[in-house]
């Protein structure tokens, strides 16, 4: 190799580095304010950075203690939870294990998460400089994409959604094979190890990257006939690359159709989390220009903030037009143009929503959404491709040949003005206390002390912790005992279909408490009962309703490390009755029933009633079959006709309660509603 080769490596390299450091000077300027604890404060903390804690926490323990790293029962005990189909990012979790291992899985978390700004920017640098050879173009391309509004939503918990440096490195791979500058057998093994790592960081990223590649590559070889050869052997080295990633994910997957009985039909509806039309044009409350004026108009956006990543701002949107207008007659101008419209398409969701207003005009998406995998992604995070092709676009609108030195310098300016525009609202933060990204743990001490807890839990006993689920830290807290307890609850994503709809987990969640304390009380005790919890545990932040709830249990209880501990009677002292099947909770104390439901009574006897209130006229009458103590009676309920039936069921007594047929509720547009009901129901103690 000549000398002249390798100075050009050596300076190929150090601009590259040169870039990094740049990035990651920023991200520390704007992001990590003076006197943050790396190890005791969190990044933009919440139930789902919680998440990323615990799984950094995860992997390195239970691998240590050999125990199946993909089936728990740390959470959500007895059934535990597959976290196959959980954001636990085993692919982050290996990569930090050094920093989790020397400085805790705290600090590893916050580094990650903030590297999510810097090597996103990293990665589009290298694609558009590979592309341009401009480094000036290459370096905003990167800053635009690295701080976009996707990325710095995203940022706010969901490091899995926004550690997303390997989708503009993979891009780069396929162009250089596709230009023959890369042998196939590499390219293939690439392929499959990037396709390993990004299923290891996020599934919903995989599938949503396969399936607007795919449609891209499609457009490409449609507008570009003398190439088709040439892309046909590409797309045959893609699929031979994923049979491959298929291989060496084979566990992976196997946990993956496994866990389907974990997964609710509908995780988050797709009309719910839909870019806004608008928000491309419109900014939120991160961006630090025009975010707060704007907020009237964005707050009606759905979705929360941190999904509300579409923006690109005038200046952004300009500067994409007239680079797809300069570009159209390259080979790949068309392909993308059309591309970027399906994908913006696509970002909208099944319905159009307009400054927060449904206008009811459907929209494509609507056909993807009960397909596998991207049945479950959220439309508003196909905005990521959008930022990748806008901010690729950028850097050849800058590195345009024929420009004279004053154009030049303009084009770049606009740029820069597009960048402010979207640049985050760093100070003060949207969230966040003291108007900055971070926040103390405030972890209670009973799980920070191992004396204390030992006092009053005994190892791998159940607990419930209040304030329950995504509402707190107990994911955290569980990671800072050293896995100590374990939780007839969690927060991994979602809440599993063993756990959804019972009355004790809408009473913790502090959602539809009866106010009848016997009713919260039988609730309890089943839920505690059939879990086998020996305490609940009442930390700051539970709610005074649900801390209220909780205390006329009249169970002993007692301070205990900054928590007031409850402490469950043994099973064999609680009376209640259990109730399961399919049901879901309604107005006061009704609920409505599906197909069957089954009442088992342990020490207490209970009065079941139905009625016929609520059942649509359409619907017809509905027969409900009951047995009980050996007997079979019927029922009918006939729409319009009031009244209600009761029966009576003994204290060690059981009884099945199944109806002939069943209805939908009317769908509002789309709510993701996919329950099947038959009449209203509620059982009550007989004293």
């Amino acid at each position: 190799m000549s000398s002249e080769v390798l100075s050009k490596s050596a300076k190929r390299i150090c601009l590259a580095f040169l870039a990094l450091t740049l990035y990651s000077a920023i991200t520390y300027l704007a992001f990590v304010p003076h006197g943050i604890s790396w190890t005791h404060d969190i990044f933009s903390p919440n139930g789902d950075a919680y998440i990323g804690i615990w799984s950094m926490n995860w992997w390195p323990f239970s691998i240590k203690n050999g125990i199946n790293s993909f089936l728990t029962k740390y959470i959500w005990y007895p059934s535990g939870f597959n976290l196959a189909w959980a954001g636990v990012m085993p692919t982050l979790a290996f990569i930090g294990y050094p920093l989790t291992n020397w400085l805790g899985p705290i600090a590893s978390y916050n580094i990650l998460a903030l590297s999510v700004y810097p090597l996103g920017a990293f990665g589009v640098y290298l694609l558009s400089k590979y592309l341009t050879d401009n480094y000036p173009a290459a370096l905003f391309s990167g800053f635009l994409f690295g701080f976009s509004s996707y990325i710095v939503g995203q940022s706010l918990g969901h490091i899995v959604l926004s550690f997303v440096c390997l989708i503009p490195l993979a891009v780069l791979v396929a162009v250089k094979r596709f230009r023959g500058e890369i042998g196939r057998t590499i390219f293939i093994v690439v392929v499959a190890l990037f396709v390993a790592l990004e299923f290891g960081i996020y599934i919903e990223v995989v599938a949503t990257a396969t399936f607007f590649s795919s449609s891209y590559l499609l457009l490409y070889y449609y507008f570009n006939e003398k190439l088709r050869q040439r892309l046909r052997a590409l797309m045959f080295e893609l699929g031979a690359g994923f049979v491959l990633a298929i291989v060496i994910l084979s566990p992976y997957l196997f946990y993956i159709i496994d866990g389907l009985s974990f997964v609710p039909n509908v995780i988050n509806s797709p009309f719910s989390f839909s870019a806004d039309l608008l928000n491309y044009i419109i900014p939120t409350p991160l961006a630090w220009v025009g975010g707060v004026i704007f907020t009237p108009i964005s707050s009606r956006f759905t979705g929360n903030f941190s999904e509300t990543g579409a923006y690109l701002g005038v200046i952004f949107v300009g500067v994409m037009v007239l680079s797809l207008r300069a570009n159209l007659k390259m080979s790949w101008g068309m392909p993308l143009l059309y591309w970027l419209i399906f994908v913006a398409i696509c970002s909208l969701g099944p319905y159009l929503q307009i400054g927060g207003v449904n206008t009811k005009i459907p929209l494509p998406w609507a056909l993807f959404e009960r397909t596998p995998l991207l049945g479950h992604a959220l439309p508003t995070r196909f905005t990521l491709y959008i930022d990748l092709g806008a901010s690729v676009l950028a850097a050849f609108w800058l590195s345009e040949r024929a420009l004279g030195r004053w154009e030049k310098i303009l084009r770049y300016l606009i740029v820069l003005c597009a960048l402010v525009m979207i640049f985050p609202a760093t100070r003060p933060w949207p969230f966040g206390e003291n108007g900055i990204p971070w926040a103390a743990a405030g972890t209670p001490q009973l799980f920070l002390d191992q004396a204390i807890l030992k006092k009053y839990i005994k190892a791998n006993d159940v607990v419930v912790i209040l304030p329950y689920g995504s509402q707190g830290g107990s994911m955290l807290w569980q990671v800072q005992s050293g896995m100590y307890f374990r939780m007839a609850g969690g927060y991994v994503g979602f809440t599993p279909k063993q756990f959804g709809g019972l009355p004790a987990v809408n009473i913790f969640y502090n959602s539809n408490i009866p106010s009848d304390a016997e009713t919260v009380k039988n609730a309890v005790a089943s839920f505690c009962a059939t879990h086998d919890v020996k305490a609940i545990i009442l930390a700051p932040g539970t709610s005074p309703a649900l801390s209220a709830a909780m205390q006329k249990l009249d169970w002993k209880s007692e301070q205990a490390g900054g928590v007031e501990l409850i402490r469950v009677p043994p099973t064999a002292e609680l009376k209640y009755s259990d109730i399961r099947g399919d049901y879901w909770q309604s107005v006061a104390d009704w609920a409505w029933m599906g197909k069957t439901i089954a009442i088992s009574n342990h020490g207490i006897g209970s009065t079941f009633y139905v009625k016929a209130e609520g059942l649509p006229p359409a619907v017809g009458p509905i027969s409900l079959t009951v047995r009980r103590d050996g007997k079979v009676e019927y029922v009918l309920l006939t729409p319009g006709k009031g009244g209600v039936f009761s029966f009576k069921v003994g204290p060690f007594a059981a009884a099945t309660i199944t109806a002939d047929r069943t209805w939908r509720p009317n769908k509002v547009i789309y709510n993701g509603d996919e329950r099947q009901l038959s009449v209203l129901f509620k059982v009550e103690d007989s004293h």
